[in-house]
């Protein structure tokens, strides 16, 4: 589950300079194996999978382990491709490519495995993020139940795209 926001950190308290909640993807409304995303890309480095997705669950969707908090991303998708491996592992990119410069990033990371799967109680415990921007990396960082906020201040010396996977 991912909300997130990025800001130059070398200009705080200057303004946000990057920011999604996914509310207004897919015109605001749940989808299961959303294929694209206005202003990101996805992908996956998961061998054999066809069709790469997120589903964008939430407000107004069957599923919304995170009430209040509107529109978010299940990064493994969904599995309509019978020869593809289960855990899709998505990757999204901003189609937007940011300075090299000093960075604080933020976003809300969930573990949500257990809704779709109840009976499963190993489900979701090796769930993990990470997050790329130029030539920085941080991770893989665990995700948890309920959920939690996570901030990141980095340097990266090269210009690049927001990536998380």
């Amino acid at each position: 589950m991912l909300v997130i926001a990025l800001a130059l950190a070398s200009q705080l308290p200057a303004g946000i300079i990057f920011q999604e909640n996914f509310d207004a993807q897919n015109g605001g409304v749940p989808q299961l194996a959303l294929t694209s995303l206005t202003g990101w890309t996805i992908t996956t480095s998961t061998p054999g999978v066809l069709n790469p997705n997120v589903d964008l669950i939430g407000a107004g969707s069957p599923v919304d382990p995170y009430p209040g908090r509107g529109l978010y991303l299940d990064m493994e998708g969904s599995q309509y491709d019978s020869n593809a491996p289960i855990g899709l592992n998505a990757k999204i990119t901003t189609n937007q490519i940011f300075a090299p410069g000093h960075y604080a990033l933020w976003f809300f990371l969930g573990n949500n495995a257990d809704i779709w799967f109840p009976e499963c109680t190993t489900c979701g415990q090796n769930n993990t993020l990470t997050v790329m921007l130029g030539d920085f990396t941080s991770g893989p960082i665990p995700a948890t139940t309920p959920g939690q906020t996570i901030y990141l201040v980095f340097t990266t010396t090269v210009p690049g795209a927001l990536s998380f996977e």
